[in-house]
């Protein structure tokens, strides 16, 4: 049994061709059971019309004749079709290009005779198999239409062979179309051009990214993002891109980890190319090899994925907008067509945000100091980790200094949510001379809040002086010196005491 679904016969818009005067009905205009339209003129009988060439001899001309196929993306039912152009294509859409057809004519069809035409019917229906088929040509839509010559009166098959990137055929199986048709407005006569409207649905998050930046602390630290894109459905192609777009000056020094096909099939070295000459892009094409891969793949295994890593690079001075990066697909079935290439909204792109944080030392006048720290992620003052150390040894002047670019601590792996630890934790390490270090760590958190900008975190420590600024007894210089002198002069006096106290002892004895 034929495998073609009778309602995808000759769609145009949202209905189906009648094609000549024999009735090969939409499968949306009529039942199964109702008796074709003969081709009896008006007034006439099967005896005197017979076939297609009734009412008019033009029909019988087997050149000059010639099959539209028109696309646009606007997927919404439109009029339906019959086989002439449609006024206002405009509420159709912009044209659509990148769709491939393939035109067969199918043989042993015969639409001059009344049962050629019957038997045609009754397989656009499903109701009888297709004697056989002889290809016309393939050809892709340019400014949203493929036209075809067709050279002979006959039914013919249409098949998609390639829908334009970011869309789905609507149509899982062919449609059939009888070329000439009977004129709509004109009963007695045949549109020798035929024009049908075949729909394709847009697809939905044709590319996807995610970011995985939990462990991402600061700058310099790995950022990783996920990508995948859909491939539409082709036979073949001269060219699958998946492109990375970075903000170079936000991230540097991409890696591609890892490209693999929507089945976890691992692609090889030799099924891609990787480029990344361009700031900004990273470009991963498949190859030969690559592509075989993913055309044997159908549904939502029909994608191609990619790992990709980058560093971090410091935040300039004022810099807080999030660091955003997009993704784009780009596929064509010629080697001479560019292509169409479809990105991912801005809206949907996948963000990271990095804080710049001041840090202000100042005694309890509140004049400027030095010091040195440490900096921890932690989730408490008490809680800090050696293996939670972000960086060490801060030198913070007298003036303030400004660590930039630390992971904001409420949005994280693309979402508003904790990162885990909580925080920040500095340690002070060395104090300015005459001030003690800090008894305990210093816990601080960076924020994005509900703003697309983050503002500049301000951390202010007050350090108190040394002994809580009371002096300590002398013990060196001068005060040395008069216990050193005090010292002798007691010891002296208790020599002399002594020598003195023997002697009357010694006088009394």
């Amino acid at each position: 049994m034929n495998k073609f679904a009778r309602s995808a016969f000759a769609v145009a818009a949202s209905g189906a061709l009648v094609f000549g005067s024999a009735g090969i009905a939409a499968a949306q205009g009529g039942s199964e059971d109702e008796t074709p339209n003969s081709g009896v003129q008006e007034g006439q009988t099967n005896e005197q019309c017979e076939g297609i060439v009734c009412g008019s001899m033009e029909a019988a001309k087997d050149a000059g004749m010639k099959l539209h196929i028109h696309k646009f993306d606007n997927a919404n039912p439109g009029p339906a079709g019959n086989g002439t152009q449609i006024e206002g294509e405009g509420s159709l859409g912009d044209p659509l290009d990148g769709a491939t057809f393939k035109v067969e004519r199918v043989t042993g069809v015969d639409l001059k005779t009344n049962d050629g035409q019957k038997l045609a019917e009754q397989i656009a229906k499903d109701q009888a198999e297709a004697p056989g088929f002889s290809e016309v040509g393939s050809k892709t839509t340019s400014n949203g239409q493929a036209v075809f010559d067709i050279t002979e009166i006959g039914l013919y098959r249409v098949t998609e062979t390639a829908a334009p990137t970011g869309y789905e055929a609507t149509q899982s199986d062919p449609f059939f179309v009888a070329v000439p048709l009977t004129d709509p407005d004109n009963r007695q006569g045949f549109l020798r051009e035929v024009h049908v409207y075949p729909k394709n649905k847009k697809q939905e998050d044709v590319v996807t990214k995610s970011v995985t930046d939990a462990a991402t602390v600061k700058a310099g630290d790995t950022i990783t993002y996920d990508v995948a894109a859909k491939v539409p459905s082709a036979s073949e192609f001269a060219k699958v891109v998946l492109t990375d777009q970075y903000p170079a000056d936000r991230l540097e020094s991409p890696v591609v980890q890892q490209v693999s096909l929507g089945d976890g099939t691992v692609l090889q070295d030799a099924d891609y190319t990787v480029n990344t000459d361009t700031a900004g892009e990273v470009v991963i094409a498949l190859t030969q090899s690559g592509i075989d891969k993913v055309v044997a793949l159908d549904g939502a295994q029909r994608t191609v994925q990619a790992k990709i890593d980058f560093n971090v690079k410091e935040n300039a001075d004022g810099q807080t907008s999030p660091i955003k990066n997009n993704a784009s697909i780009t596929t064509s079935t010629d080697e001479d067509d560019p292509g169409t290439t479809v990105d991912i909204p801005d809206e949907d792109q996948p963000e990271t945000y990095f804080g710049n944080v001041t840090i202000n030392k100042t005694n309890t006048a509140g004049d400027g100091i030095a010091a040195t720290f440490d900096l921890y992620t932690c989730n408490d003052a008490n809680s800090i980790e050696e293996s939670n150390k972000v960086t060490e040894g801060i030198q913070v002047a007298a003036a303030g200094t400004t660590i930039k670019g630390l992971h904001v601590n409420d949005y994280v792996n693309g979402e508003a949510k904790e990162t885990d630890p909580t925080g920040y934790c500095l340690v002070e390490t060395e104090a300015a001379d005459g001030y003690e270090l800090l008894a305990e760590p210093v816990y601080f958190t960076v924020e994005k809040g509900e703003g697309e900008t983050i503002d500049l975190t301000n951390v202010n420590i007050e350090n108190v002086e040394s002994n809580a600024g009371f002096d300590l007894p002398l013990t060196g210089g001068r005060g040395v010196t008069m216990l050193l002198v005090l010292g002798g002069v007691l010891i002296v006096g208790g020599g002399a005491y002594a020598f003195y106290s023997n002697r009357r002892q010694n006088a009394a004895s």
